[in-house]
Order: structure tokens, then C-alpha cells, then sequence
């Protein structure tokens, strides 16, 4: 049984109001403002790769293929500043930290990469195997560091070959 005296401190207690209480208080200290343009960025990054992807999906012969290669990689150097021979020829461990950062840590844009990744490798035969490990290292990272197991992500993984 609690005392008059603690009845009237818990009576206090619960008599404040939320904001009181600090339960206004934001989880990140990050602004809405910066928020906001992370947001239009990672849409920016999905338009941009989906175009891309687009377009590739329409293109079958090798002459279009590398043309194309070359198109987008430079939409991707101006649009997105993403340096993709660069970025191919780092170590996978410099490779997850660009790509990390580039699109601030969201999967559904590093998945949409990844897709990008696997892309190119069926157009481009010579480099094919340099896209998909790197396409599997990025897939691998996602499932790893995500809170949510994707089945579709995890067939991905499965159907590319071990890094050669």
C-alpha cells in the first residue's frame, strides 16, 4: 500500500502531459531538412538506376552492350558521382564502404545497385565475372548487415558463382 505522500508524487507523475514527460523528444538528431534530402537522393539514385536497367534490357547485340557500358558509366560518374572502373577494381572491403556511403546505407538502393551489377554482367561478357562477384559481395553485405532475411536476396546470392 502506498502512503498518502506517494500517492501524491505518482499522482504528479501521472498527471504530466507527454510533451512534459519529453515523449516529443526526436529518436535521430538528425534534421528534418537533411532527412529530407537523403530521401530525394536515394529516389534520385532508384530513377537513375532504373532508367539505366531500362535501357539495357532493350539493347541484346555486343556492339550495343559496350556502347551502352560506356553511356552508363558515365551517366553514373555524372548523375550519382559513382567511379564504376574504379569502384570494380577496388578490394571488396573499399568496394562495400563506397558503396555504403554513395547511398548512405540503404538496401533497397544497394539492392537496386546490386541488380545494376548483374545487369552489366549479362551484357558484358568479357567483364562478366568482375560484376558478379562484386554484385555477390554487395548482396552478401546487405543480408548480413539487414534486420530482415530476404528470400529473393538470398537466391541471388545463391545463383552467382563463389568469388574467383
Amino acid at each position: 500500500m502506498l502512503t498518502k505522500g506517494e500517492k501524491g508524487r505518482m499522482g504528479d507523475y501521472f498527471s504530466k502531459t507527454r510533451a512534459e514527460k519529453g515523449a516529443n523528444k526526436p529518436l535521430f538528431k538528425m534534421s528534418l531538412e537533411k532527412r529530407d534530402l537523403i530521401k530525394d537522393e536515394i529516389e534520385k539514385i532508384g530513377r537513375m538506376i532504373g532508367r539505366i536497367m531500362e535501357y539495357m534490357l532493350g539493347k541484346n547485340s555486343e556492339p550495343d552492350n559496350i556502347e551502352f557500358l560506356k553511356q552508363a558509366t558515365q551517366q553514373l560518374q555524372g548523375t550519382l558521382d559513382i567511379d564504376l572502373e574504379n569502384l570494380l577494381q577496388s578490394t571488396n572491403e573499399n568496394f562495400i564502404d563506397q558503396v555504403s556511403t554513395r547511398f548512405h546505407h540503404d538496401e533497397a538502393a544497394m539492392d537496386q545497385f546490386a541488380d545494376l551489377l548483374l545487369t552489366f554482367a549479362d551484357k558484358h561478357k568479357k567483364r562478366k565475372k568482375l560484376f558478379q562477384a562484386k554484385a555477390r559481395t554487395l548482396l552478401v553485405h546487405i543480408q548480413d548487415q539487414s534486420i530482415v532475411f530476404s528470400i529473393d536476396r538470398q537466391f541471388k546470392i545463391e545463383a552467382l558463382p563463389l568469388d574467383t
